[in-house]
């Protein structure tokens, strides 16, 4: 019985002793978290105090990078080099060699990779970045640093929240100067309550708009003045309002994911025609938004759809419109869907939006954002208005 329970002992405390002796380096860690069409992993094991074996894969679109091997530890950071032979320094010459460069920040547990040398990858592919452990809560890029001690609990619930991150970025690059201990204090008041932090956002946007331009939002006019700098198709605030509401959720979420991507502008006369996608050629997230003062229509397909509408392309257009009546921008892009080869032709579905016009929806919006009457408000352009 005491060997018994001397063997049960000494098994404890080497279990204990693993624990605390275990790598820093050990362990998952994922890279692209925020980009749909971005990702990959990197696992590192049997680390020992001078190396570790690795394996690392990822991609981008259809284009991927993978290796594995040997990273040899020098305190926070490690090495992986592996020497060409002689028919591959011929053939691929000085970049032949394949060497990356490991560092560790222990404190926020992330690991960036940078390559030396060494072609991993076709094409598009790299593997040069920060790699986050599995265990990390999800840090989504603001104007502020998500990785500080001294968060409040409004802005934890904004760095954890893809919507909210990207409406706080927003503000911060059209309106910094709107920012005021006042407007710091209102903010920091939501909490955790995300409706209250969407809102706020959502309201500080709009009024700052007024004051900077002097005239209320204008959805067709924002687009066309700020064609040269999106990355968004528009103002992300008010086209999450709007389009939320406008189309089934499940395809809103399925649509915007294409919306972290390359994108692309379309010839169009007094329009907005914009497309985006991923690099090569498998056809995972990729849309096209048309907008003119009269109509909007939306064009995506989408990997988060479930099976078998993941092989459909969806048209989003206004009551009452049909495929016929598919703007030029629609119809290119669908075109280059079907001309593809991994959609048919007969795979368009033809969705209406739920709203009135947009023009009305946009009017009855703007009417319940503000509390003045837009009537004896002075527009530049109402007739654009839509």
């Amino acid at each position: 019985m005491f060997f018994r329970l001397f063997l049960f002992f000494t098994a404890f405390v080497l279990s204990i002793t693993n624990v605390l002796a275990a790598s820093p380096w050990e362990g998952k860690w994922e890279y692209g978290r925020y980009i749909p069409s971005i990702g990959g992993g990197l696992t590192i094991k049997n680390c020992s105090a001078t190396k570790c074996q690795f394996d690392l894969g990822t991609y981008h679109g259809a284009h991927s990078c993978w290796v594995e091997g040997e990273i040899i530890l020098n305190g926070n950071k490690g090495r992986f080099f592996n020497k060409a032979s002689d028919f591959d320094r011929q053939s691929l010459g000085i970049d032949a060699d394949e060497e990356l460069e490991f560092e560790l920040d222990a404190e926020k547990h992330i690991i960036q990779i940078t390559r030396i040398s060494g072609r991993f990858c076709g094409m598009r592919g790299d593997l040069e970045g920060d790699y986050e452990h599995e265990s990390l809560p999800y840090r989504f890029k603001t104007s502020f640093d998500c990785w500080a001690k001294n968060l409040t609990a409004a802005e934890k619930t904004i760095c954890s929240d893809p919507h909210l991150s990207k409406a706080d970025m927003e503000f911060a690059i059209n309106y910094a100067g709107s920012k005021t201990p006042e407007w710091f204090e209102k903010r920091n008041k939501c909490g955790e309550d995300k409706s209250c932090l969407w809102k706020f956002y959502k309201n500080a946007i709009l009024a700052s708009y007024i004051k900077t331009n002097h005239e209320v939002y204008n959805l067709y006019n924002y687009t066309q003045s700020q064609r040269q700098k999106w990355f968004y198709p528009t103002d992300l605030v008010l086209l999450h309002d709007f389009f939320l509401k406008s189309m089934d959720k499940k395809y809103y979420s399925a649509w915007t994911v294409s919306l972290d991507d390359d994108s692309y502008t379309s010839d169009c006369d007094n329009c907005l025609a914009k497309s985006y996608g991923v690099a090569g050629m498998y056809k995972i997230y990729e849309s096209a938004l048309y907008v003119d003062n009269q109509e909007v229509w939306l064009a995506f397909v989408s990997a988060n759809l479930p099976e078998p509408e993941d092989k459909n392309i969806i048209v989003y257009a206004p009551k009452g419109k049909t495929l016929n009546d598919m703007p030029k921008a629609i119809k290119d892009f669908t075109d280059y869907l079907v001309n593809s080869g991994f959609y048919k032709a007969d795979s368009l579905k033809l969705i209406a939006f739920k709203t009135q016009s947009v023009r009305e929806k946009l009017l009855d919006f703007l009417s319940n954002t503000f509390s003045f009457n837009l009537k004896n408000f002075r527009l530049k352009n109402m007739n654009s208005l839509f």
